[in-house]
Protein backbone atom coordinates (compact mmCIF):
# COMPACT_ATOMS: atom_id res chain seq x y z
CA UNK A 1 0.00 0.00 0.00
CA UNK A 2 1.34 3.42 -0.92
CA UNK A 3 1.19 5.67 2.11
CA UNK A 4 1.12 9.36 1.29
CA UNK A 5 2.39 11.60 4.05
CA UNK A 6 1.44 15.26 4.13
CA UNK A 7 2.34 18.01 6.56
CA UNK A 8 0.21 21.12 6.42
CA UNK A 9 0.71 23.52 9.28
CA UNK A 10 -1.13 26.79 9.81
CA UNK A 11 -0.69 28.83 12.97
CA UNK A 12 -3.14 31.33 14.47
CA UNK A 13 -2.48 34.05 17.00
CA UNK A 14 -5.13 35.25 19.43
CA UNK A 15 -5.75 38.98 19.51
CA UNK A 16 -7.72 41.28 21.78
CA UNK A 17 -11.28 42.20 20.86
CA UNK A 18 -11.00 45.59 19.11
CA UNK A 19 -11.43 47.25 15.73
CA UNK A 20 -8.20 47.91 13.89
CA UNK A 21 -8.14 50.34 10.95
CA UNK A 22 -5.30 49.90 8.46
CA UNK A 23 -4.27 51.93 5.43
CA UNK A 24 -2.91 50.79 2.05
CA UNK A 25 -0.68 53.28 0.23
CA UNK A 26 1.42 53.37 -2.91
CA UNK A 27 5.10 52.99 -2.06
CA UNK A 28 6.03 55.34 -4.91
CA UNK A 29 4.05 58.46 -4.01
CA UNK A 30 2.34 57.58 -0.69
CA UNK A 31 -1.15 58.03 -2.21
CA UNK A 32 -4.10 55.92 -1.02
CA UNK A 33 -4.86 52.71 -2.94
CA UNK A 34 -8.59 52.35 -3.52
CA UNK A 35 -10.28 48.96 -4.03
CA UNK A 36 -7.35 46.87 -2.83
CA UNK A 37 -8.53 43.36 -1.91
CA UNK A 38 -7.52 42.09 1.52
CA UNK A 39 -7.81 38.42 2.49
CA UNK A 40 -7.16 36.74 5.84
CA UNK A 41 -5.11 33.55 5.94
CA UNK A 42 -7.16 30.31 5.82
CA UNK A 43 -10.38 32.29 6.05
CA UNK A 44 -13.39 33.26 4.01
CA UNK A 45 -13.10 36.78 5.43
CA UNK A 46 -12.21 39.61 3.09
CA UNK A 47 -12.14 43.41 2.92
CA UNK A 48 -11.79 46.15 0.29
CA UNK A 49 -9.96 49.41 0.92
CA UNK A 50 -11.99 52.63 0.60
CA UNK A 51 -11.14 55.86 -1.26
CA UNK A 52 -8.69 56.75 1.52
CA UNK A 53 -7.00 53.35 1.35
CA UNK A 54 -8.52 52.32 4.69
CA UNK A 55 -10.11 49.07 5.85
CA UNK A 56 -11.07 47.86 9.33
CA UNK A 57 -10.90 44.38 10.84
CA UNK A 58 -11.91 42.92 14.15
CA UNK A 59 -8.80 41.76 15.98
CA UNK A 60 -10.78 39.08 17.80
CA UNK A 61 -11.10 37.22 14.47
CA UNK A 62 -7.72 35.57 15.23
CA UNK A 63 -6.12 36.75 11.99
CA UNK A 64 -2.36 36.36 11.76
CA UNK A 65 -1.51 37.05 8.11
CA UNK A 66 -3.17 39.27 5.50
CA UNK A 67 -2.81 39.15 1.72
CA UNK A 68 -3.23 42.48 -0.09
CA UNK A 69 -3.77 42.41 -3.86
CA UNK A 70 -4.53 45.01 -6.53
CA UNK A 71 -4.36 44.78 -10.30
CA UNK A 72 -1.87 47.68 -10.49
CA UNK A 73 0.37 46.66 -7.59
CA UNK A 74 2.43 43.67 -6.52
CA UNK A 75 0.86 41.20 -4.10
CA UNK A 76 1.95 41.52 -0.50
CA UNK A 77 1.60 39.27 2.55
CA UNK A 78 1.90 40.98 5.93
CA UNK A 79 1.88 39.69 9.49
CA UNK A 80 -0.79 41.58 11.40
CA UNK A 81 1.17 41.81 14.64
CA UNK A 82 4.12 43.39 12.77
CA UNK A 83 2.15 46.27 11.21
CA UNK A 84 3.06 49.59 12.84
CA UNK A 85 1.87 52.01 10.17
CA UNK A 86 0.57 52.13 6.58
CA UNK A 87 0.96 49.11 4.32
CA UNK A 88 2.93 50.08 1.20
CA UNK A 89 2.53 48.32 -2.14
CA UNK A 90 4.95 48.41 -5.06
CA UNK A 91 3.65 49.21 -8.52
CA UNK A 92 3.59 46.28 -10.92
CA UNK A 93 6.16 46.23 -13.66
CA UNK A 94 4.80 46.31 -17.17
CA UNK A 95 6.94 43.31 -17.99
CA UNK A 96 5.85 40.53 -15.69
CA UNK A 97 6.72 36.89 -15.70
CA UNK A 98 2.96 36.37 -15.24
CA UNK A 99 2.43 37.06 -18.96
CA UNK A 100 4.81 34.33 -20.05
CA UNK A 101 3.13 31.89 -22.42
CA UNK A 102 3.14 28.48 -20.79
CA UNK A 103 3.63 26.84 -24.19
CA UNK A 104 7.19 28.17 -24.23
CA UNK A 105 8.17 25.90 -21.37
CA UNK A 106 10.12 22.75 -22.20
CA UNK A 107 8.82 19.19 -22.08
CA UNK A 108 10.48 18.39 -18.77
CA UNK A 109 8.82 21.36 -17.06
CA UNK A 110 5.42 20.25 -18.36
CA UNK A 111 6.06 16.71 -17.13
CA UNK A 112 7.07 18.06 -13.71
CA UNK A 113 3.96 20.25 -13.62
CA UNK A 114 1.73 17.21 -14.15
CA UNK A 115 3.37 15.45 -11.20
CA UNK A 116 3.09 18.60 -9.08
CA UNK A 117 -0.64 18.78 -9.86
CA UNK A 118 -1.14 15.11 -8.96
CA UNK A 119 0.66 15.48 -5.65
CA UNK A 120 -1.07 18.74 -4.75
CA UNK A 121 -4.60 17.78 -5.80
CA UNK A 122 -4.76 14.04 -5.08
CA UNK A 123 -7.20 11.61 -6.68
CA UNK A 124 -10.52 13.22 -5.84
CA UNK A 125 -13.43 12.88 -8.26
CA UNK A 126 -13.64 16.69 -8.42
CA UNK A 127 -10.06 17.15 -9.62
CA UNK A 128 -11.23 18.13 -13.12
CA UNK A 129 -12.82 21.24 -11.63
CA UNK A 130 -9.58 22.40 -10.00
CA UNK A 131 -6.94 24.27 -11.97
CA UNK A 132 -3.78 26.30 -11.44
CA UNK A 133 -4.49 29.39 -13.54
CA UNK A 134 -0.90 30.76 -13.51
CA UNK A 135 1.32 27.65 -13.63
CA UNK A 136 4.22 29.57 -15.20
CA UNK A 137 5.18 31.03 -11.78
CA UNK A 138 6.33 27.54 -10.67
CA UNK A 139 9.89 26.26 -11.18
CA UNK A 140 11.16 22.71 -10.64
CA UNK A 141 14.45 21.11 -9.71
CA UNK A 142 15.47 17.47 -9.49
CA UNK A 143 17.42 16.95 -6.28
CA UNK A 144 18.71 13.60 -4.97
CA UNK A 145 16.24 11.65 -7.06
CA UNK A 146 13.27 13.78 -5.98
CA UNK A 147 11.30 16.74 -7.28
CA UNK A 148 11.46 20.15 -5.60
CA UNK A 149 9.13 23.01 -6.56
CA UNK A 150 9.39 26.74 -5.86
CA UNK A 151 7.23 29.69 -6.92
CA UNK A 152 8.31 33.31 -7.30
CA UNK A 153 4.79 34.61 -6.65
CA UNK A 154 1.39 33.40 -5.47
CA UNK A 155 0.03 30.25 -7.09
CA UNK A 156 -3.57 30.97 -8.04
CA UNK A 157 -5.75 27.87 -7.81
CA UNK A 158 -9.36 27.97 -8.94
CA UNK A 159 -11.75 25.37 -7.53
CA UNK A 160 -14.97 25.46 -9.52
CA UNK A 161 -16.49 22.79 -7.27
CA UNK A 162 -16.16 24.50 -3.89
CA UNK A 163 -16.31 28.01 -5.33
CA UNK A 164 -13.00 29.36 -4.08
CA UNK A 165 -9.90 30.82 -5.63
CA UNK A 166 -6.99 29.87 -3.39
CA UNK A 167 -4.05 32.24 -3.50
CA UNK A 168 -1.30 29.95 -2.27
CA UNK A 169 2.09 31.22 -1.12
CA UNK A 170 4.20 28.09 -1.58
CA UNK A 171 6.93 27.81 1.04
CA UNK A 172 8.16 24.30 0.25
CA UNK A 173 7.31 21.31 -1.91
CA UNK A 174 9.17 18.05 -2.35
CA UNK A 175 8.29 14.67 -3.78
CA UNK A 176 10.32 11.47 -3.69
CA UNK A 177 8.67 8.21 -4.60
CA UNK A 178 5.34 7.96 -2.78
CA UNK A 179 6.18 10.66 -0.21
CA UNK A 180 5.23 14.29 -0.76
CA UNK A 181 5.43 17.21 1.64
CA UNK A 182 4.33 20.79 1.08
CA UNK A 183 3.78 23.88 3.17
CA UNK A 184 2.43 27.32 2.50
CA UNK A 185 -0.06 30.04 3.30
CA UNK A 186 -3.55 29.81 1.78
CA UNK A 187 -5.85 32.78 1.19
CA UNK A 188 -9.41 32.04 0.03
CA UNK A 189 -11.48 34.27 -2.22
CA UNK A 190 -15.09 33.35 -2.99
CA UNK A 191 -16.10 32.89 -6.62
CA UNK A 192 -19.47 34.11 -7.85
CA UNK A 193 -22.21 31.49 -7.69
CA UNK A 194 -24.06 29.17 -5.31
CA UNK A 195 -21.65 26.56 -3.93
CA UNK A 196 -23.31 25.89 -0.58
CA UNK A 197 -24.22 22.26 -1.31
CA UNK A 198 -20.79 21.44 -2.75
CA UNK A 199 -19.02 22.96 0.25
CA UNK A 200 -21.12 20.89 2.63
CA UNK A 201 -20.32 17.70 0.67
CA UNK A 202 -16.63 18.59 0.69
CA UNK A 203 -16.60 19.08 4.47
CA UNK A 204 -18.42 15.80 5.18
CA UNK A 205 -15.97 13.05 6.08
CA UNK A 206 -12.94 15.37 6.01
CA UNK A 207 -10.18 15.36 8.64
CA UNK A 208 -11.53 18.60 10.09
CA UNK A 209 -15.03 17.11 10.24
CA UNK A 210 -13.58 14.21 12.22
CA UNK A 211 -11.60 16.41 14.64
CA UNK A 212 -14.58 18.72 15.16
CA UNK A 213 -16.83 15.72 15.82
CA UNK A 214 -14.42 14.10 18.28
CA UNK A 215 -13.97 17.33 20.18
CA UNK A 216 -17.74 17.78 20.50
CA UNK A 217 -18.46 14.10 21.32
CA UNK A 218 -20.60 13.54 18.21
CA UNK A 219 -18.23 11.42 16.10
CA UNK A 220 -20.41 8.31 16.13
CA UNK A 221 -23.51 10.32 15.28
CA UNK A 222 -21.62 11.98 12.44
CA UNK A 223 -20.72 8.58 10.97
CA UNK A 224 -17.15 7.97 12.14
CA UNK A 225 -15.80 4.71 13.59
CA UNK A 226 -12.30 4.53 15.10
CA UNK A 227 -9.99 1.54 15.58
CA UNK A 228 -6.58 0.96 17.06
CA UNK A 229 -4.16 -0.36 14.45
CA UNK A 230 -0.49 -1.03 13.74
CA UNK A 231 1.65 -0.67 10.65
CA UNK A 232 3.18 -3.94 9.47
CA UNK A 233 6.47 -3.23 7.72
CA UNK A 234 6.65 -6.72 6.23
CA UNK A 235 3.36 -6.39 4.37
CA UNK A 236 3.59 -2.58 4.08
CA UNK A 237 0.01 -2.27 5.34
CA UNK A 238 -2.05 -1.38 8.39
CA UNK A 239 -3.48 -4.13 10.59
CA UNK A 240 -6.64 -3.34 12.56
CA UNK A 241 -6.67 -4.45 16.21
CA UNK A 242 -9.81 -3.26 18.01
CA UNK A 243 -12.44 -0.54 18.20
CA UNK A 244 -11.70 2.39 20.52
CA UNK A 245 -13.73 5.23 22.02
CA UNK A 246 -12.94 8.67 20.66
CA UNK A 247 -13.12 10.24 24.14
CA UNK A 248 -9.73 8.60 24.74
CA UNK A 249 -8.10 10.48 21.87
CA UNK A 250 -7.67 13.80 23.64
CA UNK A 251 -8.33 15.92 26.68
CA UNK A 252 -9.81 19.32 27.45
CA UNK A 253 -8.27 21.81 29.84
CA UNK A 254 -9.25 25.47 30.30
CA UNK A 255 -11.41 25.47 27.14
CA UNK A 256 -8.53 24.07 25.07
CA UNK A 257 -8.68 20.62 23.50
CA UNK A 258 -5.54 18.63 22.77
CA UNK A 259 -5.40 15.56 20.54
CA UNK A 260 -2.95 12.83 21.45
CA UNK A 261 -2.75 9.06 21.16
CA UNK A 262 -0.05 6.41 20.85
CA UNK A 263 0.67 4.62 17.58
CA UNK A 264 -1.85 4.65 14.75
CA UNK A 265 -5.62 4.86 14.56
CA UNK A 266 -7.90 3.86 11.71
CA UNK A 267 -10.85 6.14 10.95
CA UNK A 268 -13.80 4.95 8.87
CA UNK A 269 -16.41 7.41 7.61
CA UNK A 270 -19.49 5.30 6.96
CA UNK A 271 -21.55 7.80 4.99
CA UNK A 272 -19.36 7.70 1.86
CA UNK A 273 -17.73 4.81 0.03
CA UNK A 274 -13.98 4.58 -0.31
CA UNK A 275 -13.56 4.01 -4.03
CA UNK A 276 -9.83 3.50 -3.57
CA UNK A 277 -10.20 0.66 -1.02
CA UNK A 278 -7.69 1.84 1.57
CA UNK A 279 -7.35 -0.88 4.18
CA UNK A 280 -10.62 -2.79 4.41
CA UNK A 281 -10.46 -5.81 6.74
CA UNK A 282 -12.56 -8.23 8.75
CA UNK A 283 -11.79 -6.68 12.14
CA UNK A 284 -13.50 -3.34 11.47
CA UNK A 285 -16.25 -5.13 9.51
CA UNK A 286 -17.61 -1.83 8.24
CA UNK A 287 -17.20 -0.15 4.87
CA UNK A 288 -16.63 3.49 4.08
CA UNK A 289 -13.84 5.98 3.53
CA UNK A 290 -10.74 4.70 5.33
CA UNK A 291 -7.97 6.93 6.66
CA UNK A 292 -5.21 6.53 9.22
CA UNK A 293 -3.67 8.98 11.67
CA UNK A 294 -0.46 9.09 13.65
CA UNK A 295 0.11 11.68 16.37
CA UNK A 296 3.81 12.49 16.82
CA UNK A 297 3.18 15.03 19.56
CA UNK A 298 0.19 16.61 21.35
CA UNK A 299 -1.83 18.63 18.81
CA UNK A 300 -3.84 21.65 19.94
CA UNK A 301 -7.16 21.66 18.05
CA UNK A 302 -9.19 24.86 17.86
CA UNK A 303 -12.98 24.96 18.34
CA UNK A 304 -13.60 24.56 14.60
CA UNK A 305 -11.49 21.42 14.30
CA UNK A 306 -8.30 22.97 12.91
CA UNK A 307 -4.90 21.66 13.99
CA UNK A 308 -2.93 24.63 15.37
CA UNK A 309 0.50 23.03 15.36
CA UNK A 310 2.34 20.39 13.32
CA UNK A 311 2.82 16.74 14.21
CA UNK A 312 -0.30 15.01 12.85
CA UNK A 313 0.29 12.61 9.95
CA UNK A 314 -2.51 11.29 7.76
CA UNK A 315 -2.53 8.32 5.42
CA UNK A 316 -5.06 6.60 3.20
CA UNK A 317 -8.12 8.45 1.94
CA UNK A 318 -7.44 11.85 3.49
CA UNK A 319 -3.83 11.91 2.33
CA UNK A 320 -4.18 10.30 -1.09
CA UNK A 321 -7.57 11.46 -2.33
CA UNK A 322 -8.65 14.74 -0.80
CA UNK A 323 -5.61 17.00 -0.41
CA UNK A 324 -5.94 20.55 -1.75
CA UNK A 325 -9.04 19.80 -3.84
CA UNK A 326 -10.94 19.56 -0.53
CA UNK A 327 -9.45 22.58 1.22
CA UNK A 328 -12.00 24.93 2.76
CA UNK A 329 -11.47 28.09 4.83
CA UNK A 330 -10.64 27.24 8.43
CA UNK A 331 -13.63 29.25 9.64
CA UNK A 332 -16.11 27.32 7.46
CA UNK A 333 -18.71 25.04 9.06
CA UNK A 334 -21.92 23.62 7.52
CA UNK A 335 -25.05 25.30 8.88
CA UNK A 336 -26.14 22.19 10.79
CA UNK A 337 -22.90 22.22 12.81
CA UNK A 338 -22.59 25.98 13.27
CA UNK A 339 -25.27 25.95 15.95
CA UNK A 340 -23.28 23.58 18.20
CA UNK A 341 -22.06 25.35 21.33
CA UNK A 342 -18.31 25.00 20.94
Amino acid sequence: MRAMLLFIAFIFTGLVDAQLTLTVLSEKDRTPITSANIQAINSGKGWVSDDKGNFSINQSSLVEYLLITHVSFEDKIVKLSSIDGPIYLKERSRFLKDIEVSGSRDRQWKKDLKKFNRELFGRSSIIKKVEIINPWVIDFQHVSGGLVATADSLIRIENQYTGYQINFALESFSNKGSISTYNGKAFFKELDGDYKSNREKTFEGSLRHFLFSVQNNISRKEGFRVFECVFDKQTNSFLTKKAIKTKNLGERENDKWTLYFDGYIKVIYLKELDINSFGGDAVSNESGQVSYLKCNSPILIDELGNAKNAGLQDFGYWANVERMTHWLPHDYLPDRLSSIDH
